[in-house]
């Protein structure tokens, strides 16, 4: 009865150490690639955050009403 026990103990632990080097194996050769050099955030001008918030039922920004009453 316990050689049972302790042969499944011994075969989950070699399966979770499978596992982990499976893991590590695909991050340390993943194909992640180089990220964009160009492109990024840039600052919004005061047209275009009107025109996002067109049929928005966000408040303005600065002003105290929302989208049910002036």
């Amino acid at each position: 009865m316990a050689a049972g026990f302790i042969t499944l103990i011994r075969r989950t632990f070699v399966a979770v150490m499978v596992g982990m080097a499976v893991a590590a194996a695909i991050r340390v050769r993943g194909r992640g690639g180089v990220p964009p050099q160009t492109g990024g955030w840039r600052e919004l001008r005061d047209d275009e955050l009107e025109a996002g918030r067109i049929g928005s039922d966000a408040a303005p920004f600065g002003r105290g009403r929302g989208p049910s009453g002036p």
